[in-house]
């Protein structure tokens, strides 16, 4: 394209770098770009209803090991993934379960001063729809421990004064 504005122009290819990546021919579909680039993030903003398919976002994750998956368009008749089919439904379940909304001007989301036990309670439903879908990599005995043990401690050396 001749036509990028300034800020799109560091994420362009060169058309030879992209030559036989159009499995027809015609043009790069998203699959053949994941494919090829090996992206770790997919951020929908194209509101393409079911851009996300199950085989572009298995493709994304054989490479990858944490894999980001954002479809956030809207309305929701333009999301590029329905969040019951990329197991983003137990997450938004998890994190709306953990907040008294009936109140008027109530938050959407849990207050940040409990982020971290928000995010293990998160993490757990997660790891439970994983689970039960069959696609969980580990089935440990003691969930919320695991989830705890793999979160990272902010621990740090004491700091001393010069030394004298």
């Amino acid at each position: 394209m001749t036509d990028l504005r300034d800020f799109q122009k560091p994420y362009a290819r060169d058309p030879a770098e992209v030559r036989g990546w159009a499995s027809g021919g015609g043009a790069i579909g998203l699959l053949e770009t994941v494919k090829h680039a090996a992206p770790t993030v997919l951020l929908g903003t194209s509101t393409v209803h079911g851009a996300f398919t199950r085989e572009v976002i298995e493709t994304m994750s054989a490479g990858v090991q944490r894999p980001v998956v954002f479809p956030i368009s809207n309305p929701t008749s333009r999301i590029e993934a329905m969040p019951a089919d990329a197991m983003l439904l137990a997450a938004a379940e998890a994190v709306a379960g953990q907040v008294d909304v009936s109140a008027p001007g109530a938050p959407l989301v849990p207050p940040v001063n409990n982020l971290r036990a928000s995010s293990a309670t998160t993490a757990v439903a997660v790891a439970r729809a994983a689970m039960a879908d069959g696609v969980a990599t580990a089935k440990p005995d003691n969930l919320v421990q695991a989830v705890q043990d793999a979160m990272w401690q902010p621990v740090y050396d004491s700091v001393t004064g010069p030394a004298g």
